[in-house]
Protein backbone atom coordinates (compact mmCIF):
# COMPACT_ATOMS: atom_id res chain seq x y z
CA UNK A 1 0.00 0.00 0.00
CA UNK A 2 1.17 3.42 -1.38
CA UNK A 3 0.99 6.15 1.32
CA UNK A 4 1.27 9.73 0.70
CA UNK A 5 -0.22 12.88 2.55
CA UNK A 6 -3.57 12.23 0.29
CA UNK A 7 -3.97 9.15 1.91
CA UNK A 8 -1.87 9.96 5.18
CA UNK A 9 -4.88 9.24 7.71
CA UNK A 10 -5.90 6.15 6.07
CA UNK A 11 -2.77 4.57 5.68
CA UNK A 12 -1.88 5.42 9.56
CA UNK A 13 -5.39 3.65 10.47
CA UNK A 14 -4.38 0.64 8.16
CA UNK A 15 -0.69 0.32 9.61
CA UNK A 16 -2.60 0.58 13.25
CA UNK A 17 -4.49 -2.61 12.03
CA UNK A 18 -1.62 -5.00 10.52
CA UNK A 19 0.56 -4.25 13.32
CA UNK A 20 -1.64 -5.37 16.29
CA UNK A 21 -2.44 -8.73 14.60
CA UNK A 22 1.49 -9.37 13.36
CA UNK A 23 4.35 -11.37 14.57
CA UNK A 24 6.89 -9.56 13.33
CA UNK A 25 7.36 -6.60 10.73
CA UNK A 26 10.28 -5.60 8.92
CA UNK A 27 11.40 -2.10 7.56
CA UNK A 28 13.67 -0.73 4.99
CA UNK A 29 14.72 2.72 3.62
CA UNK A 30 15.91 4.47 0.82
CA UNK A 31 17.91 8.15 0.98
CA UNK A 32 19.16 10.78 -0.93
CA UNK A 33 22.53 9.13 -0.46
CA UNK A 34 25.10 7.08 2.07
CA UNK A 35 26.97 10.31 3.09
CA UNK A 36 31.21 10.19 2.83
CA UNK A 37 32.50 6.40 2.69
CA UNK A 38 36.30 6.57 3.73
CA UNK A 39 38.53 3.57 2.19
CA UNK A 40 40.25 3.49 5.27
CA UNK A 41 39.06 0.35 7.68
CA UNK A 42 37.79 2.26 10.99
CA UNK A 43 39.07 1.45 14.05
CA UNK A 44 36.04 0.75 16.29
CA UNK A 45 32.78 0.66 15.88
CA UNK A 46 32.16 3.80 17.60
CA UNK A 47 34.57 5.46 14.43
CA UNK A 48 31.93 3.97 12.07
CA UNK A 49 29.12 5.48 14.31
CA UNK A 50 30.77 8.68 14.38
CA UNK A 51 30.91 8.61 10.29
CA UNK A 52 27.12 8.05 10.29
CA UNK A 53 26.68 10.49 12.54
CA UNK A 54 28.28 13.70 11.80
CA UNK A 55 26.09 13.53 7.90
CA UNK A 56 23.16 11.68 9.42
CA UNK A 57 20.96 15.00 8.48
CA UNK A 58 22.72 15.72 4.89
CA UNK A 59 21.31 12.58 3.53
CA UNK A 60 17.71 11.99 4.66
CA UNK A 61 15.38 8.88 4.40
CA UNK A 62 12.89 9.90 1.76
CA UNK A 63 11.05 7.06 1.33
CA UNK A 64 9.78 3.96 4.46
CA UNK A 65 9.18 0.62 3.98
CA UNK A 66 7.39 -1.10 6.58
CA UNK A 67 5.81 -5.07 6.37
CA UNK A 68 3.68 -5.95 8.77
CA UNK A 69 3.97 -10.22 8.80
CA UNK A 70 1.30 -12.75 10.46
CA UNK A 71 0.43 -16.28 10.69
CA UNK A 72 -3.20 -16.97 9.61
CA UNK A 73 -3.62 -20.65 11.57
CA UNK A 74 -7.25 -20.98 9.95
CA UNK A 75 -5.42 -20.61 6.29
CA UNK A 76 -1.92 -21.97 7.47
CA UNK A 77 -0.34 -19.28 5.72
CA UNK A 78 1.85 -16.18 6.33
CA UNK A 79 0.03 -13.07 5.72
CA UNK A 80 2.27 -9.60 4.28
CA UNK A 81 0.70 -6.12 4.50
CA UNK A 82 3.75 -4.21 3.20
CA UNK A 83 3.55 -0.46 3.25
CA UNK A 84 5.47 2.03 0.99
CA UNK A 85 5.75 5.62 2.67
CA UNK A 86 6.94 8.74 0.80
CA UNK A 87 9.10 11.03 2.81
CA UNK A 88 9.43 14.75 2.78
CA UNK A 89 11.74 16.58 5.09
CA UNK A 90 9.85 20.04 4.84
CA UNK A 91 11.00 23.22 7.10
CA UNK A 92 8.59 23.93 9.66
CA UNK A 93 6.52 27.69 9.33
CA UNK A 94 4.53 29.45 11.69
CA UNK A 95 1.91 31.81 9.37
CA UNK A 96 1.78 35.61 10.13
CA UNK A 97 4.88 35.29 12.95
CA UNK A 98 7.82 37.27 12.13
CA UNK A 99 10.07 34.67 12.80
CA UNK A 100 10.13 32.05 9.88
CA UNK A 101 11.39 29.36 9.50
CA UNK A 102 11.12 27.79 12.93
CA UNK A 103 12.74 25.00 11.85
CA UNK A 104 14.97 25.35 8.29
CA UNK A 105 15.89 21.95 6.93
CA UNK A 106 18.69 21.71 4.35
CA UNK A 107 19.42 18.23 3.09
CA UNK A 108 21.94 17.09 -0.47
CA UNK A 109 21.65 14.41 -3.25
CA UNK A 110 24.35 12.28 -4.31
CA UNK A 111 24.06 12.02 -8.01
CA UNK A 112 24.82 8.26 -7.98
CA UNK A 113 22.25 7.59 -5.67
CA UNK A 114 19.53 9.90 -7.45
CA UNK A 115 20.56 7.73 -10.25
CA UNK A 116 19.77 4.29 -9.02
CA UNK A 117 16.47 5.15 -7.66
CA UNK A 118 15.21 7.08 -10.42
CA UNK A 119 16.47 4.10 -12.60
CA UNK A 120 14.09 1.80 -10.45
CA UNK A 121 11.10 3.70 -10.68
CA UNK A 122 11.54 6.15 -7.68
CA UNK A 123 9.05 9.36 -8.21
CA UNK A 124 10.78 12.26 -7.30
CA UNK A 125 7.86 14.65 -8.34
CA UNK A 126 5.66 12.84 -5.80
CA UNK A 127 8.17 12.91 -3.14
CA UNK A 128 8.53 16.68 -3.46
CA UNK A 129 4.59 17.38 -3.70
CA UNK A 130 2.95 14.39 -1.63
CA UNK A 131 5.61 12.86 0.50
CA UNK A 132 4.77 13.06 4.28
CA UNK A 133 6.76 15.22 6.64
CA UNK A 134 8.56 14.33 10.29
CA UNK A 135 9.49 16.24 13.40
CA UNK A 136 11.64 13.82 16.02
CA UNK A 137 11.24 14.85 19.74
CA UNK A 138 14.49 17.02 19.68
CA UNK A 139 13.33 19.26 16.71
CA UNK A 140 9.95 19.55 18.54
CA UNK A 141 11.22 20.79 22.09
CA UNK A 142 13.62 23.04 20.04
CA UNK A 143 10.77 24.61 17.94
CA UNK A 144 8.89 25.15 21.23
CA UNK A 145 11.35 27.12 23.43
CA UNK A 146 12.68 28.90 20.32
CA UNK A 147 8.67 30.03 19.92
CA UNK A 148 8.20 31.11 23.14
CA UNK A 149 11.15 32.80 23.57
CA UNK A 150 10.48 34.68 20.78
CA UNK A 151 7.15 35.21 21.93
CA UNK A 152 8.34 36.83 24.89
CA UNK A 153 10.68 38.88 23.20
CA UNK A 154 8.05 40.77 20.83
CA UNK A 155 7.00 41.92 24.34
CA UNK A 156 9.57 44.57 24.62
CA UNK A 157 9.54 47.22 22.81
CA UNK A 158 12.53 47.82 20.43
CA UNK A 159 12.99 52.01 20.88
CA UNK A 160 13.27 52.20 25.03
CA UNK A 161 15.27 54.90 26.81
CA UNK A 162 17.72 53.80 28.88
CA UNK A 163 16.14 55.26 32.00
CA UNK A 164 12.88 53.57 30.91
CA UNK A 165 14.76 50.42 30.48
CA UNK A 166 16.62 50.49 33.69
CA UNK A 167 12.78 50.99 35.43
CA UNK A 168 11.44 48.54 34.07
CA UNK A 169 14.39 46.27 34.82
CA UNK A 170 14.55 47.26 38.84
CA UNK A 171 10.93 46.80 38.85
CA UNK A 172 10.88 42.92 37.37
CA UNK A 173 13.89 42.48 39.55
CA UNK A 174 11.90 43.17 42.95
CA UNK A 175 8.49 40.82 41.70
CA UNK A 176 10.47 38.21 40.62
CA UNK A 177 11.99 38.29 44.02
CA UNK A 178 9.01 38.44 45.72
CA UNK A 179 7.39 36.06 43.91
CA UNK A 180 10.73 33.41 44.92
CA UNK A 181 9.75 34.21 48.08
CA UNK A 182 5.83 33.59 48.47
CA UNK A 183 6.11 30.31 46.38
CA UNK A 184 8.34 29.51 48.64
CA UNK A 185 6.20 30.38 51.78
CA UNK A 186 3.18 28.31 50.57
CA UNK A 187 0.82 31.17 50.71
CA UNK A 188 -2.15 30.10 50.35
CA UNK A 189 -5.17 31.06 47.49
CA UNK A 190 -7.72 32.66 49.83
CA UNK A 191 -5.21 34.67 52.08
CA UNK A 192 -6.40 38.24 52.21
CA UNK A 193 -3.64 39.72 53.15
CA UNK A 194 -1.83 42.05 49.52
CA UNK A 195 1.34 39.92 49.29
CA UNK A 196 3.08 43.32 47.33
CA UNK A 197 2.71 46.73 47.06
CA UNK A 198 4.13 49.57 45.00
CA UNK A 199 3.46 52.81 43.81
CA UNK A 200 4.02 52.91 40.08
CA UNK A 201 6.16 56.02 38.37
CA UNK A 202 5.11 59.20 37.19
CA UNK A 203 6.08 58.37 33.58
CA UNK A 204 3.07 57.74 31.63
CA UNK A 205 5.73 55.21 29.11
CA UNK A 206 7.22 53.85 32.59
CA UNK A 207 3.38 52.67 33.38
CA UNK A 208 2.80 51.24 30.30
CA UNK A 209 6.06 49.04 30.38
CA UNK A 210 4.75 47.80 34.12
CA UNK A 211 1.51 46.86 33.29
CA UNK A 212 3.05 44.81 29.94
CA UNK A 213 4.89 43.09 31.96
CA UNK A 214 2.27 42.39 34.79
CA UNK A 215 -0.19 41.13 32.02
CA UNK A 216 2.52 38.75 30.79
CA UNK A 217 4.19 37.63 33.59
CA UNK A 218 2.86 34.80 35.66
CA UNK A 219 -0.73 33.62 35.27
CA UNK A 220 -0.49 33.06 38.92
CA UNK A 221 -0.15 36.41 39.90
CA UNK A 222 -3.14 39.09 39.91
CA UNK A 223 -2.38 43.10 40.13
CA UNK A 224 -5.46 45.57 40.86
CA UNK A 225 -4.72 49.27 41.38
CA UNK A 226 -5.67 50.94 44.78
CA UNK A 227 -9.38 52.15 44.77
CA UNK A 228 -8.69 54.55 47.33
CA UNK A 229 -5.80 56.18 46.14
CA UNK A 230 -5.63 59.77 44.96
CA UNK A 231 -6.73 59.87 41.53
CA UNK A 232 -5.59 63.01 40.80
CA UNK A 233 -2.11 61.45 41.27
CA UNK A 234 0.25 60.77 38.09
CA UNK A 235 1.73 57.74 40.16
CA UNK A 236 -0.32 54.52 41.05
CA UNK A 237 -0.75 52.30 43.63
CA UNK A 238 -0.76 48.58 42.81
CA UNK A 239 -1.25 45.56 44.76
CA UNK A 240 -0.55 41.58 43.80
CA UNK A 241 -2.02 38.69 45.11
CA UNK A 242 -0.57 35.32 44.49
CA UNK A 243 -3.00 32.52 43.36
CA UNK A 244 -1.20 29.15 43.02
CA UNK A 245 -4.43 27.06 42.30
CA UNK A 246 -4.19 28.46 38.37
CA UNK A 247 -1.16 26.64 37.54
CA UNK A 248 1.25 28.24 35.44
CA UNK A 249 1.36 28.56 31.38
CA UNK A 250 4.82 29.82 30.50
CA UNK A 251 4.28 33.10 31.44
CA UNK A 252 2.32 33.73 28.67
CA UNK A 253 -0.77 36.39 28.03
CA UNK A 254 -3.79 35.17 27.12
CA UNK A 255 -3.63 35.84 23.34
CA UNK A 256 0.10 33.92 23.25
CA UNK A 257 -1.09 31.32 24.97
CA UNK A 258 -3.61 30.98 21.80
CA UNK A 259 -0.75 31.46 19.34
CA UNK A 260 1.31 28.54 21.29
CA UNK A 261 -2.52 26.69 20.96
CA UNK A 262 -1.82 26.96 17.18
CA UNK A 263 1.25 26.11 16.96
CA UNK A 264 0.60 22.75 18.99
CA UNK A 265 -1.93 22.19 15.81
CA UNK A 266 1.06 22.72 13.05
CA UNK A 267 3.06 20.40 15.07
CA UNK A 268 1.01 17.98 15.37
CA UNK A 269 0.25 17.70 11.39
CA UNK A 270 4.50 18.02 11.10
CA UNK A 271 5.06 14.85 13.04
CA UNK A 272 3.40 12.48 10.52
CA UNK A 273 6.17 9.84 9.91
CA UNK A 274 7.30 10.19 13.90
CA UNK A 275 3.52 9.43 14.86
CA UNK A 276 3.71 6.43 12.45
CA UNK A 277 7.24 5.49 14.15
CA UNK A 278 5.56 5.78 17.82
CA UNK A 279 3.43 3.07 16.48
CA UNK A 280 6.07 0.60 15.67
CA UNK A 281 7.75 1.12 19.25
CA UNK A 282 4.82 0.83 21.36
CA UNK A 283 4.02 -2.30 19.20
CA UNK A 284 7.35 -4.11 21.01
CA UNK A 285 7.06 -6.77 17.96
CA UNK A 286 10.33 -8.00 16.84
CA UNK A 287 11.97 -5.78 14.39
CA UNK A 288 13.73 -7.20 11.11
CA UNK A 289 15.92 -5.39 8.91
CA UNK A 290 19.26 -6.61 6.22
CA UNK A 291 21.98 -4.76 7.28
CA UNK A 292 20.24 -2.57 9.15
CA UNK A 293 22.76 -0.81 11.06
CA UNK A 294 22.93 2.40 8.63
CA UNK A 295 19.34 2.27 8.10
CA UNK A 296 18.34 2.14 12.01
CA UNK A 297 20.68 5.07 12.67
CA UNK A 298 18.65 7.12 10.21
CA UNK A 299 15.03 6.70 10.96
CA UNK A 300 16.09 6.88 14.84
CA UNK A 301 17.48 10.35 14.24
CA UNK A 302 14.85 11.48 11.60
CA UNK A 303 11.95 9.91 13.36
CA UNK A 304 12.48 9.68 17.23
CA UNK A 305 14.95 11.97 18.57
CA UNK A 306 18.61 13.11 17.39
CA UNK A 307 21.73 10.40 18.04
CA UNK A 308 23.69 10.48 21.21
CA UNK A 309 27.23 10.71 20.97
CA UNK A 310 28.29 7.61 21.92
CA UNK A 311 27.52 4.21 20.11
CA UNK A 312 27.15 2.76 23.35
CA UNK A 313 23.92 5.29 24.47
CA UNK A 314 23.01 4.51 21.07
CA UNK A 315 22.71 0.64 21.31
CA UNK A 316 21.06 1.47 24.99
CA UNK A 317 18.06 3.71 23.03
CA UNK A 318 17.42 1.10 20.06
CA UNK A 319 17.50 -1.49 22.27
CA UNK A 320 14.92 -0.62 24.72
CA UNK A 321 12.77 0.98 21.47
CA UNK A 322 12.92 -2.46 19.83
CA UNK A 323 13.91 -5.18 22.61
CA UNK A 324 14.33 -7.99 19.21
CA UNK A 325 15.99 -6.93 16.41
CA UNK A 326 16.59 -9.51 13.70
CA UNK A 327 19.77 -9.05 11.08
CA UNK A 328 18.81 -11.16 8.08
CA UNK A 329 22.40 -10.35 7.05
CA UNK A 330 23.83 -11.29 10.82
CA UNK A 331 21.21 -14.40 10.85
CA UNK A 332 23.21 -15.96 7.77
CA UNK A 333 26.52 -15.87 9.54
CA UNK A 334 25.36 -17.40 12.45
CA UNK A 335 23.07 -20.28 11.11
CA UNK A 336 26.45 -20.67 9.44
CA UNK A 337 23.99 -22.48 6.35
CA UNK A 338 26.49 -23.49 3.45
CA UNK A 339 23.33 -23.32 1.54
CA UNK A 340 22.34 -19.87 2.79
CA UNK A 341 25.27 -18.47 2.68
CA UNK A 342 26.28 -19.21 -1.01
CA UNK A 343 22.89 -17.85 -1.96
CA UNK A 344 23.30 -14.45 -0.36
CA UNK A 345 27.07 -14.40 -1.47
CA UNK A 346 26.54 -14.90 -5.05
CA UNK A 347 23.45 -12.75 -4.72
CA UNK A 348 25.49 -9.79 -3.58
CA UNK A 349 23.87 -7.40 -1.80
CA UNK A 350 20.70 -7.41 -3.51
CA UNK A 351 17.48 -7.91 -1.75
CA UNK A 352 15.36 -9.64 -4.92
CA UNK A 353 18.18 -11.12 -5.73
CA UNK A 354 19.17 -12.99 -2.68
CA UNK A 355 15.33 -14.17 -2.05
CA UNK A 356 15.13 -15.15 -5.14
CA UNK A 357 18.51 -17.36 -5.07
CA UNK A 358 17.97 -19.22 -2.14
CA UNK A 359 13.93 -19.75 -3.20
CA UNK A 360 15.05 -21.60 -6.35
CA UNK A 361 18.00 -23.31 -3.58
CA UNK A 362 15.37 -24.68 -1.64
CA UNK A 363 12.52 -25.37 -4.04
CA UNK A 364 12.67 -29.03 -3.18
CA UNK A 365 12.78 -28.70 0.31
CA UNK A 366 9.01 -28.56 2.17
CA UNK A 367 9.91 -25.83 4.34
CA UNK A 368 10.41 -22.77 2.07
CA UNK A 369 7.10 -20.99 3.48
CA UNK A 370 6.77 -17.28 1.73
CA UNK A 371 4.47 -15.40 3.10
CA UNK A 372 0.50 -13.99 0.62
CA UNK A 373 -0.04 -10.79 -0.29
CA UNK A 374 -4.03 -9.84 -0.93
CA UNK A 375 -5.91 -6.94 -1.33
CA UNK A 376 -4.73 -3.88 -1.42
CA UNK A 377 -1.28 -5.27 -0.82
CA UNK A 378 -1.06 -7.17 -4.18
CA UNK A 379 1.31 -4.77 -5.35
CA UNK A 380 4.47 -6.67 -4.37
CA UNK A 381 3.41 -10.09 -6.31
CA UNK A 382 5.65 -9.50 -9.08
CA UNK A 383 9.04 -7.94 -9.18
CA UNK A 384 8.56 -4.33 -10.65
CA UNK A 385 9.66 -2.60 -7.10
CA UNK A 386 12.90 -3.59 -6.76
CA UNK A 387 14.20 -0.91 -4.68
CA UNK A 388 11.55 0.60 -3.54
CA UNK A 389 10.94 0.51 0.26
CA UNK A 390 8.01 -1.48 0.67
CA UNK A 391 9.07 -3.84 -1.75
CA UNK A 392 12.31 -4.09 0.00
CA UNK A 393 10.61 -4.08 3.22
CA UNK A 394 8.55 -7.28 1.89
CA UNK A 395 11.63 -8.97 0.53
CA UNK A 396 13.69 -8.95 3.82
CA UNK A 397 10.76 -10.40 5.86
CA UNK A 398 10.51 -13.41 2.85
CA UNK A 399 14.72 -14.09 3.82
CA UNK A 400 14.03 -14.26 7.42
CA UNK A 401 10.94 -17.01 6.82
CA UNK A 402 13.33 -19.03 4.24
CA UNK A 403 16.34 -18.95 6.42
CA UNK A 404 14.81 -19.89 9.41
CA UNK A 405 11.99 -22.38 7.78
CA UNK A 406 15.01 -23.97 6.19
CA UNK A 407 17.50 -24.42 9.37
CA UNK A 408 14.67 -25.45 11.51
CA UNK A 409 12.67 -27.34 9.42
CA UNK A 410 9.84 -26.88 11.40
CA UNK A 411 5.99 -26.39 9.84
CA UNK A 412 4.06 -23.37 9.97
CA UNK A 413 2.26 -23.34 12.92
CA UNK A 414 5.58 -24.31 14.59
CA UNK A 415 7.83 -21.80 13.06
CA UNK A 416 4.84 -19.07 13.70
CA UNK A 417 5.84 -20.14 17.39
CA UNK A 418 9.23 -19.33 17.13
CA UNK A 419 9.40 -16.19 15.41
CA UNK A 420 6.92 -14.80 17.73
CA UNK A 421 8.01 -15.83 21.08
CA UNK A 422 9.41 -13.41 23.42
CA UNK A 423 13.66 -13.18 23.57
CA UNK A 424 13.45 -14.68 27.22
CA UNK A 425 12.21 -17.45 26.31
CA UNK A 426 12.66 -18.44 23.19
CA UNK A 427 16.10 -20.08 23.15
CA UNK A 428 16.16 -19.96 19.45
CA UNK A 429 15.65 -16.31 18.69
CA UNK A 430 18.22 -15.11 21.48
CA UNK A 431 20.73 -17.30 19.31
CA UNK A 432 20.92 -13.94 16.87
CA UNK A 433 19.06 -11.08 17.54
CA UNK A 434 19.96 -7.80 18.14
CA UNK A 435 23.27 -8.66 16.71
CA UNK A 436 23.92 -6.08 13.72
CA UNK A 437 26.62 -5.97 11.25
CA UNK A 438 28.89 -3.30 11.03
CA UNK A 439 31.08 -3.16 7.82
CA UNK A 440 34.47 -1.44 7.30
CA UNK A 441 35.79 -1.51 10.70
CA UNK A 442 38.89 -3.62 11.61
CA UNK A 443 38.18 -4.53 15.26
CA UNK A 444 34.27 -6.00 14.75
CA UNK A 445 31.73 -7.54 12.54
CA UNK A 446 28.80 -6.45 14.41
CA UNK A 447 27.42 -5.30 17.70
CA UNK A 448 25.15 -6.68 20.62
CA UNK A 449 22.91 -3.99 20.53
CA UNK A 450 21.44 -5.90 24.40
CA UNK A 451 24.60 -4.74 26.18
CA UNK A 452 26.66 -1.50 26.78
CA UNK A 453 30.23 -3.29 26.33
CA UNK A 454 32.27 -2.48 23.78
CA UNK A 455 31.91 -4.35 20.68
CA UNK A 456 35.53 -5.60 20.61
CA UNK A 457 35.04 -8.61 23.10
CA UNK A 458 34.40 -11.13 20.80
CA UNK A 459 36.86 -10.11 18.33
CA UNK A 460 39.89 -10.24 20.56
CA UNK A 461 38.75 -13.30 21.75
CA UNK A 462 41.22 -15.55 20.10
CA UNK A 463 41.74 -13.01 17.20
CA UNK A 464 44.77 -12.79 15.30
CA UNK A 465 47.12 -9.75 13.86
CA UNK A 466 49.63 -10.33 11.16
CA UNK A 467 51.84 -7.45 10.30
CA UNK A 468 52.93 -7.82 6.67
CA UNK A 469 55.58 -6.03 4.74
CA UNK A 470 57.35 -6.28 1.09
CA UNK A 471 56.30 -4.67 -2.55
CA UNK A 472 52.77 -4.64 -3.41
CA UNK A 473 51.96 -7.00 -0.37
CA UNK A 474 48.73 -4.96 0.27
CA UNK A 475 47.11 -5.19 -3.46
CA UNK A 476 48.27 -8.46 -3.55
CA UNK A 477 46.86 -9.47 -0.21
CA UNK A 478 43.44 -8.58 -0.79
CA UNK A 479 42.88 -10.40 -3.55
CA UNK A 480 43.94 -13.81 -1.91
CA UNK A 481 42.45 -12.92 1.35
CA UNK A 482 39.31 -12.68 -0.88
CA UNK A 483 39.70 -16.15 -2.11
CA UNK A 484 41.05 -17.34 1.10
CA UNK A 485 37.60 -16.35 3.21
CA UNK A 486 34.97 -17.67 1.36
CA UNK A 487 36.15 -21.41 2.03
CA UNK A 488 36.90 -20.56 5.63
CA UNK A 489 34.82 -20.29 8.79
CA UNK A 490 36.72 -17.11 9.76
CA UNK A 491 36.61 -13.37 9.01
CA UNK A 492 39.38 -11.56 7.64
CA UNK A 493 39.83 -7.42 7.74
CA UNK A 494 42.77 -5.23 6.32
CA UNK A 495 44.49 -2.02 7.09
CA UNK A 496 47.14 -0.99 5.17
CA UNK A 497 49.21 1.93 3.81
CA UNK A 498 48.98 4.18 0.36
CA UNK A 499 52.89 5.64 1.55
CA UNK A 500 54.37 2.32 2.80
CA UNK A 501 54.57 -1.06 1.31
CA UNK A 502 52.63 -2.87 4.55
CA UNK A 503 49.34 -4.05 5.25
CA UNK A 504 47.60 -5.18 8.96
CA UNK A 505 45.74 -8.06 8.17
CA UNK A 506 43.21 -9.06 11.63
CA UNK A 507 41.52 -12.43 11.90
CA UNK A 508 38.65 -14.12 13.78
CA UNK A 509 35.52 -15.64 14.01
CA UNK A 510 32.94 -13.83 12.65
CA UNK A 511 30.41 -17.22 11.99
CA UNK A 512 29.01 -19.63 14.68
CA UNK A 513 31.45 -21.46 16.72
CA UNK A 514 30.37 -25.03 14.99
CA UNK A 515 30.25 -25.58 10.78
CA UNK A 516 27.37 -26.85 9.20
CA UNK A 517 28.23 -30.50 10.43
CA UNK A 518 28.06 -29.67 13.79
CA UNK A 519 31.63 -29.89 14.45
CA UNK A 520 34.16 -27.55 16.17
CA UNK A 521 35.42 -24.70 13.87
CA UNK A 522 37.84 -23.44 16.63
CA UNK A 523 40.50 -24.25 13.95
CA UNK A 524 39.33 -22.02 11.48
CA UNK A 525 41.84 -19.02 12.63
CA UNK A 526 44.65 -21.04 13.06
CA UNK A 527 43.86 -22.84 9.40
CA UNK A 528 43.91 -18.81 8.16
CA UNK A 529 46.92 -17.96 9.54
CA UNK A 530 48.96 -20.71 8.66
CA UNK A 531 47.40 -19.85 4.70
CA UNK A 532 48.45 -16.40 4.68
CA UNK A 533 52.03 -17.39 6.35
CA UNK A 534 52.66 -19.86 3.43
CA UNK A 535 51.57 -16.49 0.61
CA UNK A 536 53.68 -14.29 2.56
CA UNK A 537 56.81 -16.77 2.25
CA UNK A 538 56.26 -17.26 -1.41
CA UNK A 539 56.00 -13.66 -2.29
CA UNK A 540 59.28 -13.49 0.15
CA UNK A 541 57.16 -10.90 2.76
CA UNK A 542 57.79 -10.41 6.43
CA UNK A 543 55.14 -11.41 8.44
CA UNK A 544 54.77 -10.69 11.98
CA UNK A 545 52.00 -11.76 14.80
CA UNK A 546 51.04 -8.81 16.76
CA UNK A 547 48.85 -8.93 20.37
CA UNK A 548 45.64 -8.49 19.21
CA UNK A 549 44.74 -5.88 22.55
CA UNK A 550 48.03 -4.22 22.27
CA UNK A 551 47.02 -3.56 18.57
CA UNK A 552 43.70 -2.37 19.30
CA UNK A 553 45.60 0.56 22.36
CA UNK A 554 48.01 1.54 19.70
CA UNK A 555 45.68 2.06 17.06
CA UNK A 556 43.55 4.34 19.93
CA UNK A 557 46.83 6.29 21.07
CA UNK A 558 47.36 6.84 17.55
CA UNK A 559 43.90 8.19 16.84
CA UNK A 560 43.71 10.14 20.09
CA UNK A 561 47.08 11.35 19.02
CA UNK A 562 46.64 12.61 15.80
CA UNK A 563 42.69 14.15 17.00
CA UNK A 564 44.74 16.25 19.88
CA UNK A 565 47.21 17.59 17.09
CA UNK A 566 44.36 18.76 14.71
CA UNK A 567 42.74 19.96 17.76
CA UNK A 568 45.98 21.91 19.17
CA UNK A 569 46.86 23.46 15.65
CA UNK A 570 46.53 27.05 14.80
CA UNK A 571 43.52 27.77 12.25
Amino acid sequence: MEVTVDNWKLGLEEVKKAVQGAGFISIDAEFTGLGSRSTVLANTAQCVYDGIRSDVNNYPVIQLGICAVHFDERLNEWLAKPFNFYVLPKSVHFPETAFNPLLERTFSFDASSIRFLQQHGFDFGKMFNSGVSYLNITDEAIIREKYTTKLKALRIPKHIKPEDKAYLDDFQKNVEEWMSGVKGSGTSADSEKPVFEFETSKSSVQRKLVYEFLESHDPQVSFVQDPFADSSSQSKIIRLKYHPDKGDSLGLTVSERKLLEELDCILSDFRGIRTLFDILIEAKLSLVVHNGFYDLCKVVSQFHCDLPESIKEWKTLVHGLFPCVIDTKRLARVLNDRVVQESLDKAGTGLADSVESLKKRLSATKTASMPVLRDEFGKYNDESSIHEAGYDAFLTAQLLLLMVAHDTNLPNPELAAVLHGSLKSNRFLSTFSNQLPVTRCLTTSWIDLSTEAEDISHFLNGGKVLHVTGDSCANNMRKVVSRLTSKSEASVRMTWSSSEPECHVFISRAKSSVDSNGNSNAHAIDDLVKSIVELCATHQWACKSLDPTDFHQNRQDHLHSKKRRLTDSPT
